[in-house]
């Protein structure tokens, strides 16, 4: 087991223990090397009572985590330093036992009663064998004190650097506490946590904040993201176009005359007819006789290679439609910005939006956040690992499967997107445009089906003709689906037929006269989800 396995070992078991008398009980952490495992405890020591009672299992794995590495790498580099002044503490000792004491008297003078009592038992023996067994223990006996030196070195240093790492600590603990409450709260799902990196304490959580409490208020919604993430189809199969590769040979004729000559055969022509046989015309007597042969073409006659062939081969790509299996892929929210989208539009977009990402993380796939905001705004959730695959060493210690995780910088672009529409607004076409090639590139790498949405207050598809076309052929190759989410008092008008599923989110309000006469918008409604 490695250093790092031991250490987060180590540290996991001390920050998710339960408290003893105020305190966690420190671990001993025999398995390491003692300069080590004394600084840990040391470090165990400067750490606040409230700070350690604040870290649940899931943080005490992620710090873990982190300061085993930070440790395992202090201590070999601290380590690696004092080599130089071990090494020359022992090198090239005196072999005279008188030089020998001398030396090692004024390197380590509090053992000087030592070093003169086997100098005089040196003096006193005449067996020059037994004199050298006392000079290799005096020798061992200072490689043992240089060691316990260099430990000494080492673990000092350690207890210098990590003050400071504990007092950090001690500090960024409790933000990172109240952080973890509201990613818990907005995404249902814990953060990934970087002690070194304050990335998290960048974000705004206002408009996160409110879009989630607009979600909870709206329970059709969430029904509505749900089912547009776990899918809207219940087809097992579906027939898709496939792009594939194939070999064309194409075979080229060259027509070289009658130079190159083959072998003898028979033919019925006299234009390549040995002399013997065209001598036979000589005389009337053997002319009858050529002319048969003419007839049954069997003149003797050279044969040439007149076509020379030669092939090339060529690499085409085709289409071509194949079953394949209704397997869930990327889901990719492209939000209107534009200026009619302040207000309550702007609200339930964000509600919408933050409700697809939480559900997509539940579910598992991928979710792609794309709008304009002065500038191109993406926020990708679950398009990569959030962590580095455990080590062997370190699942066996542990043995517990790597929860799901939000990373603050999707969580940075997805603010940004949440947050409400400038007066001006911008323009849906750019987000579209990265949508699109977002679904192409997606769609080309397997059989998984993208479901794109379009969360606007549009009544017209306002869909440009370049758009159009490659949207037509996401759908007929069957690579996406297309949705559009409609936030207007009038749901949206597809003439050319160009989203799959519409849903209307109705802005209108309708009075509740059991409850006061107080009025409340209409929303989706019930036979639409």
């Amino acid at each position: 087991m490695t250093e790092e396995a031991i250490l987060y070992r180590e540290l996991f078991s001390f920050l998710s223990a339960p408290t003893d008398a105020g305190r966690p009980v420190p671990f001993s952490a025999r398995d390491l090397p003692r300069p080590l495992a004394r600084g840990l405890v040391h470090f165990y020591g400067l750490l606040r009572s409230e700070t350690v009672r604040a870290i649940d299992e899931d943080l005490a794995d992620q710090i873990a985590r982190s300061l085993s590495d930070w440790f395992a790498q202090l201590y070999r580099q601290l380590w690696s330093n004092t080599d130089s002044d071990a090494r020359s503490a022992t090198d090239e000792l005196p072999e005279d036992p008188a030089a020998l004491v001398a030396v090692l008297t004024a390197r380590w003078p509090d053992h000087a009663r030592q070093w003169e009592r086997s100098q005089r038992t040196i003096a006193a023996t005449p067996d020059q064998r037994v004199c050298e067994m006392i000079r290799l223990s005096m020798v061992d006996t200072a490689k043992s004190l240089a060691l316990q030196q260099r430990e000494q070195q080492t673990e000092r240093a350690l207890r210098l650097v990590t003050a400071p790492l504990a007092d950090h600590l001690n500090e960024t603990v409790p933000s990172i506490v109240a952080t973890a409450r509201r990613v818990n709260a907005a995404f249902h799902r814990p953060g990934v946590w970087n002690i070194f990196d304050p990335l998290w304490n960048e974000v705004d959580w206002e408009p996160i904040e409110n879009a989630a409490e607009t979600g909870e208020q709206e329970p059709d919604l969430a029904a509505l993201a749900q089912r547009l993430v776990r899918g809207v189809e219940p087809v097992s199969e579906r027939q898709v176009w496939q792009e594939e590769t194939v070999t064309v040979v194409h075979r080229d004729a060259r027509d070289s005359g009658y130079g190159n000559i083959e072998r003898l055969g028979t033919t019925g022509s006299p234009q390549l007819a040995l002399s013997s046989e065209l001598s036979l015309l000589a005389s009337p007597e053997t002319e009858e006789l050529f002319l048969r042969k003419q007839a049954e073409g069997a003149i003797l006659a050279l044969e040439p290679t007149r076509y020379e062939y030669s092939e090339r081969i060529d690499l085409q790509t085709r289409w071509r439609r194949v079953d394949a299996p209704q397997r869930l892929g990327p889901i990719i929210v492209c939000v209107d910005t534009s200026g009619s989208m302040q207000g309550e539009a702007g609200e339930i977009a964000a509600a919408t939006t933050l409700l697809i990402v939480r559900e997509a993380l539940h579910q598992r796939r991928p979710v792609d956040v794309v709008a304009v905001h002065e500038t191109l705004r993406i926020a990708s959730f679950l398009s990569s690992p959030t962590s580095e695959p455990a080590t062997t060493e370190t699942a066996a210690a542990v043995n517990a499967e790597e929860p799901d995780r939000v990373e603050p910088e999707p969580v940075m672009h997805l603010e940004s997107i949440l947050t409400p529409a400038s007066p001006g607004g911008a323009n849906i076409s750019p987000a579209l445009e990265e949508a699109i090639d977002r679904a192409e590139s997606r769609a080309r790498r397997g059989h998984d089906i993208v479901d794109l949405l379009i969360v606007s207050d549009i009544r017209f598809p306002k869909v440009g003709p370049n758009h159009l076309n490659r949207i037509y052929r996401l759908q007929s190759r069957g690579w996406a689906r297309i949705h559009a989410l409609t936030i207007n008092r009038e749901p949206i008008h597809d003439p050319l037929n160009v989203f799959d599923y519409r849903w209307h989110y109705n802005t209108a309000d309708e009075f509740d006269f059991r409850n006061a006469g107080r009025p409340h918008r209409i929303g989706i409604a019930r036979s639409e989800i």
